[in-house]
């Protein structure tokens, strides 16, 4: 009999290389959530308007001071998942 598991929802975390500092600020965010297989979509949001669609662990460069949610959404067969972190720029 074939299987009618159905996949589990994504698990959108992910880390960051800093939460703070001076502009410039370079950040890198790093996907943590474990296996992509069965991923329909992704996006990154760095809440300062800028995204990635392609990238699984890319970085941005924040370039004004203020306080942004970024954020990684993944969907999959089942379900929706996002993950915010806050990145403040001085």
């Amino acid at each position: 009999m074939p299987s009618t598991a159905l996949a589990a929802v994504p698990n959108s975390s992910f880390k960051t290389s800093v939460t703070s500092g001076y502009a410039p600020l370079k950040v890198t965010f790093t996907y943590t959530g474990g296996s992509t297989a069965g991923v329909i979509s992704h996006i990154w949001r760095y809440g300062d308007g800028a995204t990635c669609q392609t990238c699984w662990n890319p970085y941005h460069i924040y370039l004004k001071a203020g306080t942004y949610k970024a954020t990684l959404t993944i969907k999959n067969t089942s379900g929706t998942s996002t993950t915010a972190h806050y990145i403040t720029v001085k």
